[in-house]
């Protein structure tokens, strides 16, 4: 399933939204996928793990990110706060979950079906 069908579907049959908001909250603008979430922008950003013996990647660590052109740049943690709600909040973890996963597939797909050892450009 191409992205843009995966977040349509995600945006329509997932709880991802605040109670009182109607705007989707995943986009795929071709290249990444960002989410949406009480005002902000999320994306994510990939820490490779590498095997401390050998230095091969192993694995990679998941950093939610706030896009925002203010200055300074926002902690991740400042859009847990908005999270007025047990329910929002794991809305919200539900929702970073599924970025991440989305962009890590697309990381994936634009390295040749198999992960390097660099980040997705900011």
């Amino acid at each position: 399933m191409p992205l843009t069908e995966l977040v349509h579907y995600f945006n329509k049959h997932s709880p991802f939204a605040l109670a009182d908001s109607n705007a989707d909250c995943l986009e795929f603008d071709g290249k990444r996928a960002r989410a949406h979430f009480a005002g902000y922008v999320l994306d994510s950003l990939f820490q490779p793990l590498k095997d401390s013996a050998g230095g091969r990647v192993i694995g990679h660590e998941a950093h939610l990110r706030i896009c925002t052109d203010a200055a300074p740049k926002l902690p991740a943690q400042a859009v847990f706060l908005e999270a007025r709600t047990d329910t929002e909040l794991v809305r919200l973890d539900r929702l970073a979950r599924t970025l991440h996963a989305l962009n890590f597939l697309l990381q994936r797909d634009q390295a040749g079906a198999r992960c390097g050892s660099t980040s997705i450009p900011a």
